[in-house]
């Protein structure tokens, strides 16, 4: 059995919401979306809550959300993480970000 977990590191106004929706809708049950980490301050989601969602939540097969950022080192588990995320042009996202916000 395969115990890898895809990440999605959910950099914002990139369509990342979109993306979410489209592996929920084909994983299911499996995924799990982390609802922190939006504030650019805001990287506490680290090894021990990892830990804590992977056996609170059984079978998970991909992570997602703001909270996850690649430069945290989250131990042994990393092994298992395989990471991806959705870039967008810098100019373009910075406008779209200054008039979300």
């Amino acid at each position: 059995m395969d115990t890898r977990v895809l990440v999605f590191a959910h950099m914002m106004k990139t369509a990342g919401t979109s993306l979410i929706k489209q592996i929920v809708g084909h994983f299911g049950r499996n995924v799990h979306v982390v609802n922190s980490g939006q504030e650019m301050a805001d990287d506490q989601y680290r090894q021990k809550q990892l830990v804590a969602d992977l056996k609170k939540f059984n079978q998970l097969s991909v992570l997602c959300g703001h909270a996850f950022r690649p430069y945290i080192d989250f131990g042994a588990i990393e092994d298992k993480m395989l990471w991806f995320t959705l870039l967008r042009d810098a100019e373009e996202r910075y406008v779209s970000h200054f008039l979300y916000d």
